[in-house]
């Protein structure tokens, strides 16, 4: 395979190159010609300054290259020296000459993990967007303290994939949203020449097994609210009435102010399918839980970072919160019963406790309010209850 050499047209450095004027229409600076042993020149290595203000290392052909194009972008000034550029510029007029087809790899080994994050993060600009900012405050909170020194092409997919898996284990939201954030700023990494091509292109965390639902009891629902109780608006009234009513948190979470009407005990729920509203009694708890929320039009169960948004009457009405995976966790924290459960596992448990008794039968909700009242009191003051315990068929 012949090797191709390089003969200066200009002496031109770096510095010279920093302080070449723009000019209202694109030009290009020789830098030298380019040859294959004693044969003519094949191509030259230019710089090109845009009017735009980029500039950059071309190398233009005198015909066509393999894969027939006249000129081939080696990268910015920025990214390559003179001399870096120029022996990018040999390998790819010699690649082209030998009739390999193949774009040799422009990469640079040398940067180290914390370098490219950096240069990453300033390439964003002073105002990223919001999932930029989220992506590397998950790159620098879990990948960044174990791969600062190390240099990218020495890092293989294994040690990525391990990071993320390991991420995921104790927080799977968390390790999908790190696995989204490292495929960002590799594929960054791998358009900058920085590595050859994305290590986490295509990798997927595998599906998580399965786990087996649990039944709560009437002890454990009352924990449970008590928990909420303590975390406060806006989670205390949805667990008050997911626990009443045992409706989906989906739901809940969008309830409209005009859909509750306090004084009757009743949410107007809209019908799943038909379009038909149904009336869905409220327990005292619930009722107790949503007269502590402010009065406001449109969601009832608003994030603050919402409520600070909307100043001005014409503005766009606030979206529902988001009951989180880190609010459950705090919830099992709080509560303190034995092994995990989950939002669904307190809906079927409400259901089996109601049995099949339909949701318009005001007298078994009320059964089930009075004994779930019975339990919280007993949680707090620790004395057993005057009354026995109603059973509930399961």
């Amino acid at each position: 395979m012949l090797a191709a050499h390089f003969s200066p047209l200009t002496n031109i450095s770096n510095a010279d190159i920093l302080s070449l004027k723009i000019r209202e229409k694109e030009y290009q600076v020789d830098i030298g010609e380019l040859s294959i042993g004693n044969d003519e020149v094949q191509a030259r290595l230019q710089l090109r300054v845009r009017e735009n203000g980029t500039k950059a290392f071309i190398v233009r052909y005198r015909g066509y290259n393999a894969r027939r194009r006249r000129y081939e972008t080696i990268g910015s000034i920025h990214d390559y020296s003179i001399n870096e550029a120029i022996n990018s510029a040999c390998q790819a007029v010699a690649a082209t000459y030998n009739g390999d087809e193949a774009r040799p790899a422009r990469t640079k080994e040398s940067i180290a993990f914390g370098a490219a994050f950096s240069l990453y993060g300033q390439r964003l600009g002073r105002k990223p967007s919001e999932w930029h900012k989220t992506a590397c405050n998950h790159i620098r909170q879990h990948a960044l303290p174990g791969l600062v020194d190390r240099q990218l092409r020495s890092i293989s997919r294994a040690e990525l994939v391990k990071i993320v898996q390991h991420q995921s284990s104790i927080n799977r939201s968390c390790g999908l949203n790190l696995l989204k954030s490292l495929r960002a700023f590799m594929s960054w990494c791998a358009d900058e020449r920085f590595v050859r091509a994305n290590p986490l292109w295509r990798i997927r965390l595998p599906s998580p097994i399965p786990r087996s639902s649990r039944f709560l009891s009437v002890d454990e629902l009352a924990a449970i609210y008590l928990a909420a109780e303590q975390l406060g608006a806006p989670w205390h009234p949805m667990i008050a009435i997911a626990i009443s009513t045992s409706e989906a948190m989906e739901d809940i979470r969008q309830l409209q102010a005009d859909q509750i009407d306090l004084l009757r005990g009743i949410w107007r729920r809209p019908g799943p399918r038909d379009g038909l509203s149904y009336n869905v009694y409220l327990s005292g708890l619930a009722q107790n839980a949503l007269s502590m929320l402010p009065q406001r039009n449109g969601c009832l169960f608003v994030s603050p970072r919402e409520i600070k948004r909307i100043r001005r009457p014409w503005d766009a009405p606030a979206s529902p919160v988001y009951f989180r995976d880190g609010i459950v966790k705090e919830l099992v924290r709080r509560s303190e019963i034995s092994g995990t459960w989950s939002l669904r596992d307190l809906r079927v448990s409400v259901k089996r406790h109601l049995g099949r008794i339909s949701k318009t039968h005001q007298p078994q909700w009320a059964e089930w309010a009075e004994m779930l009242k019975r339990s919280i009191e007993y949680l707090k003051t620790g004395m057993p209850p005057t009354t026995e315990d109603d059973d509930v068929v399961l």
